[in-house]
C-alpha cells in the first residue's frame, strides 16, 4: 500500500495563469531534479508501509481496523488534495516570490479546508452508500483525510518554487513519524505540517501581511484544482471502492505510467510551450501577416511534438508496465492493466487541456471532469463488478481524449485565430 502525494503545482499554474507563462523559469537540472523528486513519497511511503502493515490489523473503532481506514483515506486525498493547492495556489496571485507565497500559504490554507468541507460532507454519503461502515469510521476516516489535506496545503509553495529541501523534508518526516506510531493516524501527516509550518514562518518572516484571498476565488481555485486532478486521481477512490480485495499499492503502482506522463508534461515540456506561446501572443499586434503565419507554424510544429513526446513516454511507460507489474502483483492482472490504461488515457487528456489552454481556450478541464466524475459516481453507487466499474471510469477517459484531441487539432490549425478570438471573447 503506498500513500499518495501531494500534486504537483506545475499542473495547476499554467491553466491559472493564461494567458501570462510562469516567471523565472528554473533550469533543466533543477526542473529534472524536482521531476524526479515527485516519486520520493511513493516510494518513501511504499517502504514505510511494508514495514508496519502487521501493526495495522487490531481494530480501532467499530470493528474496522487502522489499515482499512488508512486504505480508505489514502485513495481520496490526491483528488481532493488537488482542490486545497488549487485554493491554496490561487492566493498567490501573480507573485512567486518564495517569501510572499509562504506568507500568503500560511494565511490561506485554513480558508481553503473549509471552502472544501461541502466536497467532504458529499464524500461521507458516497462512503456510507459504498461501504459498510458505522458513521463513526467513516467519521475517522475523514477526520484522517483532513489531517492530509492540512499538509497538502501547507506544501503548495514547495511545489510551486520546486523548494527540494522543503519537499524532502517534510515527506522524510511523515513517512519517519508514520514508522513510529502507525496507528497514531492522524500523527504523520500533522506532525509533518507543523515542520512544514516552521519552515514557512521562517521564510515569511519579515514580509508585509498578505490580503487573504476572497472566498469566490479559492472556491474557484479549489474548484480547478479538482478538475485538473480528476481525470488521473479519480481512478484509486473506484478501484478501492469496488475492488476491495486489490491492494492500494497495486492501484498505485498501475497509477506510475499516467504520473510520468503528467509529470513530464508539466515539468519538461510545458514550461517551453509557455514561453513560446507567450512570445507569440505579445507578437500579434506588432508582426506582419507574414511574420505572425510563420510564427504560428513554428508554434504548432512545437505543440505537436510535445504531445507526440508525451504519447511516445506514455506508451514506453505502459510496456514497461506491462512487464513489470506481472513481477509485482500477478493477481488481479487484467484489472490493473485496466487502471494502468486509464491512467495513462487520463494524464494525455489533461495534456490536450493544457494546449488547449495555452490559446485561451476554457471549460476543457471541467469537461473531463464531469464526463469522468459522472461515471466514477454511478461506478461506485451502481450495482457493478469490479471489473465493469473501473472500465466505465476508463470508457470515460477514453472518451474525454478523442473529443479533446480533436479540439485541439482544430484550434492548433490557425492557432493565431484561436488565441485572437479567445482573448476577444474573454474581453
Amino acid at each position: 500500500m503506498s500513500y499518495p502525494t501531494v500534486p504537483s503545482l506545475t499542473e495547476l499554474e499554467p491553466s491559472q495563469q493564461a494567458p501570462a507563462g510562469p516567471r523565472g523559469l528554473p533550469d533543466l537540472p533543477r526542473r529534472v531534479a524536482f521531476f524526479a523528486l515527485q516519486f520520493l513519497p511513493m516510494a518513501l511511503l511504499a517502504f514505510v508501509f511494508g514495514l508496519i502493515s502487521p501493526r495495522l490489523s487490531n481494530p480501532v473503532i467499530d470493528g474496522r481496523t487502522a489499515g482499512e481506514i488508512l486504505l480508505v483515506s489514502a485513495c481520496l486525498v490526491p483528488l481532493l488534495s488537488q482542490a486545497v493547492a488549487g485554493a491554496v495556489f490561487r492566493s498567490f496571485g501573480e507573485d512567486r516570490d518564495p517569501r510572499n507565497v509562504a506568507a500568503a500559504a500560511l494565511r490561506a490554507t485554513w480558508p481553503a479546508l473549509v471552502v472544501i468541507v461541502p466536497v467532504l460532507a458529499m464524500l461521507g454519503f458516497v462512503l456510507r452508500a459504498a461501504l459498510d461502515w458505522s458513521l463513526g469510521a467513516i467519521a475517522l476516516c475523514l477526520v484522517l483525510v483532513l489531517s492530509n489535506l492540512v499538509f497538502a496545503g501547507l506544501l503548495t509553495p514547495a511545489y510551486v518554487t520546486m523548494s527540494l529541501r522543503v519537499l524532502t523534508l517534510a515527506w522524510s518526516t511523515y513517512a519517519l513519524v508514520l514508522w513510529l506510531a502507525p496507528t497514531a493516524l492522524v500523527l504523520a501527516p500533522l506532525t509533518a505540517a507543523g515542520v512544514v509550518t516552521l519552515m514557512l514562518m521562517s521564510q515569511a518572516r519579515g514580509t508585509e501581511r498578505p490580503t487573504r484571498a476572497g472566498w469566490s476565488s479559492l472556491a474557484g481555485g479549489a474548484g480547478h484544482g479538482l478538475t485538473q486532478g480528476a481525470a488521473l486521481w479519480v481512478l484509486p477512490p473506484v478501484a478501492v471502492l469496488t475492488a476491495p480485495d486489490l491492494p492500494a499499492f497495486a492501484v498505485y503502482l498501475a497509477l506510475v505510467p499516467g504520473l510520468i506522463v503528467q509529470l513530464w508534461a508539466d515539468v519538461v515540456r510545458m514550461p517551453v510551450m509557455w514561453q513560446l506561446t507567450e512570445s507569440f501572443q505579445g507578437s500579434l499586434d506588432s508582426e506582419t501577416t507574414a511574420g505572425v503565419q510563420s510564427l504560428a507554424r513554428r508554434l504548432t510544429r512545437m505543440a505537436t511534438r510535445t504531445w507526440l513526446t508525451c504519447v511516445s513516454v506514455g506508451l514506453i511507460t505502459l510496456a514497461v508496465g506491462l512487464v513489470v507489474l506481472p513481477l509485482v502483483h500477478p493477481q488481479n492482472l487484467a484489472l490493473v492493466y485496466v487502471i494502468m490504461l486509464g491512467a495513462d488515457v487520463g494524464s494525455l487528456a489533461m495534456v490536450e487541456v493544457t494546449l488547449l489552454s495555452l490559446l485561451g481556450e476554457r471549460g476543457d478541464g471541467q469537461f473531463v471532469a464531469v464526463v469522468v466524475g459522472a461515471l466514477a459516481l454511478l461506478a461506485v453507487v451502481g450495482p457493478f463488478s469490479p471489473a465493469v466499474a473501473i472500465a466505465l471510469v476508463v470508457a470515460g477517459e477514453l472518451i474525454a481524449l478523442a473529443v479533446l484531441f480533436l479540439r485541439r487539432r482544430q484550434a492548433w490549425r490557425h492557432p493565431e485565430y484561436t488565441a485572437f478570438w479567445s482573448k476577444a471573447v474573454s474581453l
